[in-house]
């Protein structure tokens, strides 16, 4: 068969599945064939979309027909990627049949009538349009717009074969001074479908695509960020941008979540007594809250719920800094705005301070400056981080001083060991010290086999560290090495550095006025704020506080449950605790988390009081 696309495309149109209304046989016959070579690679990815994990078979073939799209190297790397296909029953799998014709060096016609057979007309329809230069004149592209920060994004997309970064790329090239209202609203297109040929990247790449991916002879080609941090973790935020909407824009992230109803209704296996069970929760620890309000609080929790690993995802993905800071920054806000209701937040920030200032939230770190307890008081049996930051928040060095002397008499893990130690740097004032024990935490974490694969990524609660020094003192910071490898983030750490709201331009007032003034101006509606303390109540926010439960009452199963939630303990503990009433089930919480808890007792039938600690 002739390999001149035009009769095979014409033919297309009577055999796609779907009879769609549009004809195969208008395209411009300047289409070329390197242009049909990658739309059959990007049918065979669409198809193969859901096919996982991708035989590695399967990706050496499509990469083979790309890179011989690109470059006509090499014929026997076709052939040797059909030779392996062929071993498999490609008569029981159309796509890999579809994909095993397309690795014809010679004829398209075969493979292209296979592809039309199997994937729906309006999806080939799409891909069709991505790879069609829309003007008459090849000249309306300016080169003028081939800016070095347009050239890298497109570059970086056509080698990762990620298209992400297209609305950042519009930005780019507006920038750059482009008007052309088809080339920014083709990569701002959010139903369109990209792959390499992609017209608008194309015309950036003005026919350098063979160079892309190459280093200059004799210069070693540099690494992606993705690909600096370790196979697994690669994996799993390839999954978190796939499965958790990381390709979404903030925005569009937060208004697909807004409605919290619809959108756990959606998900696989929720039902609709799951979802009463939650409002439920969130009910009966603000008996005072309409139904809307109580309707915008849970709102506020699922659309923040595993924003921090999309937020980490889309970091490595688009090599994008701001993306990390953002997301973080609403986690840390929503979860600060949980704690200032006594909210039991599990799917938010666990640093507290620390996550404000590893993101350099300045505005964040002066609530907590603010709400946080003044340093003084008995110290905790368990971990010391909690009191440390918060005498290194309120720059308490004698207070700060106390706690690590009872640091260094115990014996803990090697990265905890070196958490302390920076602290010790800290309340010495000895650079040497912090820059030591920092490094020794990241290296720590580097070597620990039980951790979470996106702390392979990047290890945020270091970087809170180095900011909280910082903030004692920036003479603290002085001797550390601020471009070391992953798990620090150099790169974000420049970005937080050249920032103090992460946020900053951010506007979510399109998904909700609520949401933006809540999550962005950290301002949070009137009736967030809690509620005026009974007489017993007593005392300033900041005191640190203890719950005791007097009296059972009847309901003895419902107290139970409320004291093992509010003591995080065993069933058969509190079975026993509440045998010895009265008795102390919490203390040294901040006193918002103690009314809480109290309420939480009253609700069960209990009886409490809240004491100053």
């Amino acid at each position: 068969m002739s390999e001149n696309p035009n009769p095979s495309l014409s033919a297309l149109h009577e055999q796609n599945q779907d009879g769609a209304d549009w004809s195969l046989s208008s395209l411009p016959r300047q289409i070329s064939k390197r242009q049909l070579r990658l739309l059959l690679a990007g049918c065979s990815r669409h198809l193969f979309a859901n096919r996982k994990p991708l035989e590695r078979e399967v990706i050496g073939a499509l990469e083979a027909l790309e890179q011989f799209a690109d470059t006509g190297k090499t014929k026997a790397a076709l052939k040797e990627a059909q030779r392996v296909l062929a071993q498999w029953r490609l008569d029981r799998v159309p796509e890999l049949a579809a994909l095993h014709e397309s690795l014809e060096p010679t004829a398209l016609g075969p493979a292209l009538h296979s592809v039309a057979r199997i994937i729906a007309a309006p999806d080939l329809k799409s891909l069709l349009r991505d790879l069609i230069f829309p003007f008459v004149d090849a000249n309306a592209f300016s080169a003028e717009w081939r800016t070095p920060s347009v050239i890298s994004l497109a570059k970086t997309m056509y080698d990762s074969r990620s298209f992400d970064a297209m609305s950042r790329l519009a930005d780019a090239l507006e920038q750059a001074g482009c008007q052309s209202q088809e080339v920014l609203g083709h990569c701002r297109d959010p139903k369109a479908r990209h792959i390499r040929g992609c017209w608008v990247v194309d015309a950036i790449l003005d026919g350098r695509w063979a160079e892309v991916g190459k280093a200059p002879k004799g210069v070693k080609k540099p690494k992606t960020l993705l690909s600096q941090v370790p196979k697994r973790c690669q994996y799993y935020i390839a999954k978190i941008m796939e499965e958790r909407d990381g390709n979404l824009s903030f925005e569009e992230y937060f208004a697909k979540r807004w409605d919290a109803e619809r959108f756990l209704m959606s998900r696989q296996f929720y039902t609709e007594e799951m979802f009463a069970k939650l409002f439920l929760s969130i009910a009966i620890q603000n008996p005072k809250w309409s139904s809307e309000q109580t309707r915008v609080a849970l709102a506020l929790r699922i659309a923040t719920d595993q924003l921090k690993d999309v937020a980490i995802a889309r970091r490595f993905t688009l090599d994008a800094p701001e993306q990390l800071a953002q997301g973080m920054c609403f986690v840390n806000r929503r979860s600060w705005l949980m704690g200032q209701r006594g909210f039991w937040d599990p799917g938010g920030n666990k640093l507290g301070a620390l996550g404000a200032f590893a993101i350099r939230d300045m505005l964040l770190i002066e609530r907590y400056y603010q709400c946080s307890p003044i340093p003084d008081g008995p110290l905790p049996d368990r971990d010391f981080t909690a009191v440390a930051v918060d005498a290194a928040l309120h720059r308490d060095v004698d207070r700060l001083r106390t706690i690590t002397d009872a640091m260094s008499r115990r014996r803990d893990s090697a990265w905890m060991q070196a958490k302390y130690d920076c602290f010790s740097g800290v309340a010495k004032h000895e650079p040497d010290l912090v820059a030591k024990s920092l490094s020794l935490f990241i290296e720590s974490v580097r070597r620990l086999r039980a951790k979470d694969e996106l702390e392979e990524a990047v290890f945020l609660e270091a970087h809170g560290l180095y900011r909280l020094c910082e903030w004692v003192s920036p003479e603290l910071v002085s001797a550390f090495d601020a471009n070391q490898s992953l798990p620090w983030d150099s790169g974000f750490h420049s970005w937080t550095q050249a920032h103090d709201n992460p946020v900053e331009g951010v506007d979510l007032t399109g998904v909700s006025s609520i949401l933006h003034n809540t999550l962005v101006r950290l301002e949070p509606p009137e009736w967030w704020i809690p509620p005026e303390t009974t007489p017993d109540e007593v005392g300033d926010a900041r005191d640190m506080c203890a719950v005791v439960l007097l009296t059972v009452g009847e309901r003895i199963a419902d107290v139970v449950n409320a004291v093992q939630y509010i003591a995080d303990t065993s069933d058969a503990d509190a079975n026993r605790l509440i045998t010895i009433t009265p008795v102390v089930i919490r203390e040294g919480i901040l006193r918002n988390f103690a009314i809480e808890f109290k309420r939480r007792l009253q609700l069960a039938g209990a009886t409490a009081e809240i004491r100053l600690v």
